[in-house]
């Protein structure tokens, strides 16, 4: 350029600090001079051309040159027309593989920016300015490294100013363009310098940085677990916990906001759950369960306001809907009309669009976010750390009243129920006591959609149950029970896959403990006497008369002996005339027969007896043991000894009673002798039944039964049993036939 000479070129690129700044100067002055834009452009455009120079000399010079220019520029109003022209080469210089060429850009750079200030933020290549001083800090040459910080710092100052002035530049720009940068970046000095931006933007008070919220908290989080600079991960830690903090008090609080947030953190945690677990992960918990309370708030507000729109579209007074919505908005009068005042001049469309917004909202909280944040819960919840498991269950109860809340509007379950489903696959204790928890929460707020016959999952459930976790079985049948009070063909069922499960587990030695366990907590919720009647009645459907003999040994020990069952005791004991105690002995009856008379293999052919004894039927007692004592083996001794060792009870205390009124119990006593010959003489039981009987001055009873039985021979009857009563003889009768039908019905 002919203005030019070429003492002040070569000056611009000397060695010699004082060379180049009396250059500087020279060509600053020349600048004032111009008077048209057009010289101006062309000198920017001739010191450009040295930036793009082979040589690095040249490139320093057209860089210096530029620098002069800008300060040449510099007026009370700086001429804005010409920051992008000399932004543009120095961004170039700025990635130069030259040190001192950079050294000279970073320079560059600051003169601008100081000359400029906010003019800068306006110019629609900002954003990437920004991008190009940011990269600087990541600069291997430390004197280039340290001139980035102090341009990212001073940018930073820039930015701050322009805000609290509010001057309207594209701000959202320069968010997504640090988002950006902090996302694809790896550089330790990049992460620190952007999480200093963030802070800086979520101290000012004009620009609310939350609603940028879902850009930046991934990326906090993977840093958190990759970071081993000290400093970078406190400063992580900080700002996390300030969004956290600020999120309480945002307005632009939105269910919106609150999805892509979750939607975010939930990507991270999926991410991380095959992989070691961290402090990331940990953090990242912490933080859920937090926001998850205010995500609460802002579902139930928005509930809120969808109730309000229904109210003003209602008929009614003003009284009348005021009064409706104190039940559900639990404020203030004053705050109440104002809302619904707010409301009156919504149009019908605009109402119509915030329902439909809600439905979709709810849709995808039900089909997307709740699924996944229920999948992340499994995922986490066998994890051995302490800490981890115990913030793991606050989100699941915190996710439960979520789901509850929204499902109130929308009880599309099947999603949830899916991973509720291929969770009890997984053989961990913990995993199951979730999924049945939820199985629990579901069905007492939506009963109707869990047990529905295409996907019902009691199967599967009682398949997959663990005998040796008392608690899990407990939450099992609790839930079975809360929906058998409702339904009496579900219970059946349940008792049939129940006693499916115990017969499939015979060979694996399941434990009469176990069978004990389930049987006491199904009567825990439900009536026994519906309990033991549901077994004995399932029983009947099976042919197998092993199986039925070990069920029914283990019903009568615990209606003989468990002190839970005195009510059903107490029912067996009332008078044979009441229909409850025909109804329930029958029921035991019929099924006690299959397992003691239809095969002489059994192991306990006393257990029916024993149900005869406590209904107080003993000359049925008494026939019934005549008919065991053709057959008698060594097992018959010891279930006989068991028996007398029941007899002993407390539970058997009317049967002992009862010994004392031999004249209106004397089957009673012929079924006591019977036994008693029937166990060996050495044997403890024999002794113990023998001075029981021994109380009893049976002397006279015997003469008086004598005589009366010479007096029916005499009479012509010659039926050896002497008929005391009529009406016991025909009922003893009656359950003998029924005896016979059952067996040859069984048999065949």
């Amino acid at each position: 350029m002919d203005s030019i000479s070429e003492a002040l070129i070569k000056n611009l690129g000397d060695k010699s600090l004082e060379k180049r700044k009396q250059a500087s100067i020279e060509l600053t002055e020349k600048v004032y001079s111009l008077n048209s834009e057009r010289e101006i452009y062309n000198l920017i455009k001739y010191f450009t051309f040295h930036v793009d120079d082979d040589t690095a000399q040249k490139r320093r010079i057209g860089l210096y040159g530029i620098s002069s220019i800008a300060v040449g520029l510099y007026k009370e109003d700086p001429l804005t027309d010409f920051c992008n022209c000399l932004v543009q080469p120095v961004l170039v210089a700025l990635g130069d593989r030259e040190p001192k060429v950079q050294l000279a850009a970073c320079d560059t750079m600051f003169n601008i920016l100081k000359i400029y200030r906010e003019k800068v933020l306006f110019d629609l290549e900002f954003p990437e300015t920004f991008d190009k001083i940011v990269s600087v800090v990541s600069n291997p040459n430390n004197d280039v490294k340290d001139w980035g910080r102090k341009l990212v710092e001073f940018l930073e100052e820039i930015v701050y100013g322009a805000l609290i002035k509010n001057e309207d530049f594209d701000i959202e720009s320069l968010m997504n363009k640090a988002y950006s940068k902090l996302s694809k970046s790896q550089n330790q000095d990049i992460l620190q310098v952007l999480i200093k931006w963030i802070n800086t933007f979520s101290s000012l008070s004009d620009y609310d940085v939350i609603k940028s919220l879902p850009k930046f908290i991934e990326k906090l989080f993977i840093i958190l677990g990759t970071n081993t600079k000290h400093d970078i991960y406190t400063m992580s830690v900080n700002q996390l916990k300030l969004f956290l903090c600020d999120y309480e008090h945002c307005l632009c609080r939105c269910i919106r906001l609150d999805i892509e947030v979750l939607k975010r953190l939930l990507h991270f945690l999926r991410d991380k759950r095959n992989k070691t677990i961290d402090k990331s992960v940990i953090f990242a918990l912490s933080w859920l369960k937090n926001f998850l309370k205010y995500f609460k708030e802002d579902l139930e507000q928005k509930r809120i306001n969808t109730t309000l729109q229904d109210l003003m579209s209602s008929y009614g007074t003003e009284e009348e809907k005021i009064c409706a919505m104190q039940e559900i908005y639990h404020g203030p009068i004053r705050k109440i009309t104002s809302d619904l005042n707010s409301r009156r001049h919504e149009s019908l469309e605009e109402q119509n669009r915030k329902r439909e917004d809600l439905r979709n909202t709810n849709e995808e909280l039900l089909t997307v976010i709740f699924p996944d944040m229920l999948g992340c819960v499994f995922d986490y919840i066998f994890v051995e750390e302490e800490l981890i498991y115990l913030e793991i269950k606050e989100i699941n109860r915190s996710l439960e009243k979520l789901v509850i809340l929204v499902a109130r509007e929308n009880y599309d379950l099947n999603t949830l129920k899916m991973i509720l489903s291929s969770s009890l696959e997984k053989d961990e204790p913990k995993t199951k006591n979730l999924v049945i928890g939820w199985y629990i929460t579901l069905f007492k707020h939506f009963p109707t959609c869990l047990f529905q016959i295409e996907d019902d999952p009691s199967f599967m459930i009682i398949e997959n149950l663990n005998f040796n976790d008392p608690r899990y079985i407990d939450r099992v049948l609790y839930l079975f029970s809360l929906k058998s009070l409702e339904s009496s063909e579900f219970l059946s069922s349940i008792i049939g896959l129940l006693l499916r499960k115990f017969r499939k587990k015979k060979k694996s030695n399941i434990k009469e403990s176990q069978i004990n366990t389930a049987i006491n907590i199904m009567c825990k919720y439900i009536d026994p006497k519906i309990i033991f009647s549901k077994f004995a009645q399932e029983l009947m459907r099976f042919n197998d008369a092993h199986f039925i003999g070990n069920m029914t040994e283990i019903l009568e020990h615990s209606l003989a002996s468990v002190n839970k069952y005195k009510y059903l005791r107490d029912i067996l004991k009332r008078d044979h005339s009441d229909e409850e105690k025909k109804e329930f002995f029958e029921t035991l009856f019929e099924t006690f027969c299959i397992k003691n008379f239809s095969t002489t293999k059994l192991k306990n052919p006393i257990s029916c007896i024993t149900l005869c004894i406590l209904a107080k039927k003993y000359k049925l007692a008494y026939y019934l043991l005549i008919c065991i004592s053709k057959n008698t083996r060594f097992e018959h001794c010891m279930q006989v000894c068991n028996f007398v060792q029941q007899l002993e009870g407390a539970s058997f205390m009317h049967i002992r009673m009862d010994l004392l009124h031999f004249e209106k119990n004397y089957y009673l006593i012929k079924t006591l002798q019977m036994m008693l010959m029937i166990l060996p003489t050495d044997s403890k039981a024999h002794i113990n039944l023998k001075t029981r009987l021994e109380c009893i001055h049976i002397d006279p009873m015997v003469k008086a039964k004598k005589r009366q039985y010479y007096r029916q021979i005499k009479k012509g009857n010659k039926d050896p049993f002497p008929r005391t009563n009529k009406e016991e003889s025909q009922e003893v009768e009656k359950y003998v036939e029924m005896l016979h039908v059952i067996i040859q019905k069984f048999l065949t």
